[in-house]
């Protein structure tokens, strides 16, 4: 990749899948800092702590899935917690799910760049990463 992003988290509740999806980036080199998290309760647990001092992840890739809070449900809060001087985070929806009333649900959230199908295709998140610098 030609620029690497400054920190990508992957939020999924099936190890492998993460690790799969964690080596592809090291592989592509697509950022220094990659990290993981089993569900969307972890994930925002850690976003709070780094909220405002610019470590956020300037990328996260997100199961809808998940036990103890669902990929949505982290979605709203983080949405809920932006302000003007807040950028939320590009996020690509990596999923198993296919249905269209998902895919219409994620076209509401204006920092989602990807609806992407597992397993993770790095030439489609390219494209759009590409596309938004564009």
């Amino acid at each position: 990749m030609a620029e690497e992003l400054k920190s990508i988290w992957i939020v999924d509740d099936d190890f492998i899948a993460r690790l799969l999806i964690k080596k592809k980036l090291e592989k592509e080199s697509f950022s220094s800092s990659i990290l993981e998290f089993e569900n969307g309760e972890e994930a925002l647990n850690a976003y709070l702590k780094l909220e405002g001092q610019g470590d956020e992840p300037e990328l996260i890739l997100l199961d809808l899935n998940l036990p103890v809070m669902d990929g949505w449900t982290f979605l709203d809060s983080i949405g809920q917690r932006a302000n003007e001087s807040s950028t939320l985070p590009l996020v690509a929806i990596l999923t198993s799910s296919i249905g269209q009333e998902d895919r219409d649900r994620a076209k509401q959230y204006s920092n989602i760049i990807s609806f992407l199908k597992k397993p993770l295709d790095l030439n489609i998140l390219k494209e759009d990463l590409k596309r938004l610098k564009t």
